[in-house]
């Protein structure tokens, strides 16, 4: 076959397969000419079309240059958690204030007077008199107050001492030990099981014994959050009242974007408890 047979073949075999394009055209073309009204609605079609697809360019374009730079934040950004003064449940307690006292020694020399918020953590329970007398004496302003009563199920509190004092706090979880209380109590008349039973009234009487020996300011107080100057916290790390002292890596940390959690007397090895 020569080249000239050959390209007259493909030639017609690509008219072939483009019949039915040209056909369906061809039909258009002879719609168009006959209902004029048709053309002029497809002529505005194509402008609007073109017409819409350049606006939705534009404003896709003009968008990222005209954002407010506010609303330029990655979601992840804006949902990031909070930051936290203090170990994590199951964490080793002993490894983790090795490392604090670290930092709040080299704060402590590096920035003496710069404040920043604190996590103070007590040996043990202490009442709000003895705390207040406490932050008192070392120049440290108390925030928030962690509280509870050492009772079996008893969990930790965080008081904010905007409007509250000291004692208030000590004493205020009386309210919470009495809901309790009256739970147990709750769920002791409806189970149907023995054994529920007399676990729930055992419990129940542990707790109504603990708000019976409980004074207007009980020892309830194991943590506080303080405002103060770094050399002020590294001195108050060293009272033998204090466990150990924490501080949020940022020195610019606020109450509201920060968890602090305490460390309870009963917790020897690892953390039970958080404030959250």
């Amino acid at each position: 076959m020569t080249n000239e047979s050959a390209e007259a073949g493909a030639e017609a075999h690509e008219s072939i397969e483009d019949a039915p394009e040209q056909e369906a055209l061809a039909r258009l073309l002879s719609a168009v000419k006959r209902r004029p009204a048709l053309s002029i609605f497809l002529f505005g079609l194509l402008l609007f079309t073109g017409g819409l697809a350049s606006v939705v360019s534009n404003q896709i374009g003009n968008s990222a240059r005209t954002l407010p730079e506010q609303l330029k934040v990655t979601p992840a950004a804006r949902a990031s958690p909070k930051d936290r003064v203090g170990p994590a449940f199951g964490e080793a307690v002993d490894p983790y204030i090795v490392k604090k006292k670290s930092t709040l020694t080299e704060r402590a020399k590096s920035d003496p007077k710069g404040p920043t918020l604190a996590l103070v953590v007590f040996n043990q329970y202490r009442t709000g008199a003895e705390t207040e007398v406490f932050l008192k004496a070392r120049g440290l302003e108390p925030l928030t107050a962690q509280v509870r009563v050492s009772v079996p199920g008893s969990k930790p509190e965080e008081v904010s001492l905007e409007s509250k004092t000291l004692a208030d706090a000590s004493g205020g979880i009386r309210d919470s030990l009495k809901q309790e209380l009256d739970a147990l109590e709750d769920l002791a008349a409806r189970t149907t099981d023995p054994g529920f039973r007399e676990v729930y009234s055992r419990d129940a009487r542990l707790y109504e014994e603990t708000l019976g020996k409980l004074a207007p300011d009980p020892a309830t107080i194991f943590a506080v959050v303080v405002r103060s100057t770094h050399a002020s916290l590294a001195s108050t790390a060293k009272a033998t009242e204090v466990r150990f002292v924490d501080l949020p890596d940022d020195q610019t940390a606020t109450l509201e974007d920060t968890t602090f959690a305490g460390v309870i007397p009963e917790d020897t090895e690892t953390a039970t408890f958080a404030v959250r």
